[in-house]
This record gives C-alpha cells, structure tokens and sequence, in this order.
C-alpha cells in the first residue's frame, strides 16, 4: 500500500502526464494486497482454531480486522488512480487552490501510512494521539473540499463531472485515513 500511495502521489502531481503502466502497477498491488488478505486470514483462521487464551483470541481477531483495512486501502488506491485516468483522459484541470488542497491532502495521508507502517513495528509506541490528529485534519480537509467544489459547481464555474472527481479522490484519501487510524488503534490497544 505504501509504494502503491508512492505512485499515486506521483500521478497526481504530474497529471498532464500519461499513466502508461502505473494504472496496471496500482492493480497489481492491489491484486497482491487481496491475496495478502487471504493469507492472513487464513492463517489468523487456524490460529483461532488453536487459540488457548482470551489474549491469543483478541490478537487474531485484530489480525482478521486489520487484513481487511489493509486490504481496503488498497482498494481505495486502486480507485483513486482509476479517477487520475478519467481526469487525464477527459482533460480535467483543477484550480491552483484545488491542486493545493489536493496536495495537502496527499501529504496528510502520506503522512498516515508512514505511521502506520511504524507503528506495527516490534516495541514501537503507541502512536494513537498522532493518529487521531492526522485523522482529524484528513477529515477536515475533505469537508472543505466537498464545500469549495460544491460552491463551484453551483455558481457553474466548475463542471460538475470535473468536480465529481475531484470529490471522489478527496473521499477516498479520506478512506485510506480512516483505515490508517484503525490499524494505528488497533495496534495501540
């Protein structure tokens, strides 16, 4: 999921560019964050077959659910640079102030996966006061997101499929932020 957000960020600093293979990277990595899924769960399956503590029991259920966040993060990547090639390809061009947002929202989520990624190292702290922070400010910058594009949209300075797509990459960083705090929580607890 990291090197698949990597490539993302790329794309969409650079969207006068053609995608050429990064749409088909992106879903390579999501095809492997899929099967990672199924392995773990299956894994974390047997375990719980053998599980002889209520503290082994919660460790696997946490296994099971952060699989699944991780699997919908890449997901969601796999979405937003399928919403980067319908920009590119209907020559969709933002505002500089819509780019800057976009920019700062990528960072934020940058920001997230690379605390999540520390924190599920072996004796790292937890980081849950990071984690809601960033989680806070990703979800704040897509509320004003929706609320500038909607405002565009209906005063007409904006076409309405352009700032549906911009939207929709806003939510789905969002998403990536919620499942970035849930793997950061879960780990904390």
């Amino acid at each position: 999921v990291h090197d698949m957000f990597g490539k993302i960020v790329n794309v969409l600093e650079h969207p006068e560019s053609k995608l050429g293979d990064i749409v088909d990277e992106i879903k390579s990595g999501e095809d492997r964050t899929d099967h990672l899924e199924t392995e773990i769960v299956e894994f974390c399956t047997q375990l719980s077959r053998q599980a002889t503590s209520p503290g082994v029991a919660r460790e696997v259920a946490a296994g099971f659910d952060m699989a699944n966040d991780i699997e919908r993060m890449g997901d969601h990547c796999f979405n937003i640079i399928l919403l980067a090639q319908r920009a590119y390809d209907n020559k969709y061009r933002y505002a500089d102030s819509s780019r800057r947002e976009l920019s700062a929202m990528m960072s934020a989520v940058d920001e997230f996966i690379d605390l999540t990624v520390r924190s599920l190292e072996p004796d790292a702290p937890p980081m849950i006061t990071e984690a809601r922070a960033l989680e806070d400010k990703i979800n704040a910058a897509r509320d004003q997101a929706r609320k500038g594009h909607a405002k565009l949209m209906q005063a007409g300075t904006l076409d309405v499929r352009s700032g549906l797509v911009y939207i929709d990459l806003m939510t789905n960083f969002e998403k990536l932020g919620d499942y970035c705090y849930n793997v950061a929580d879960m780990v904390s607890n």
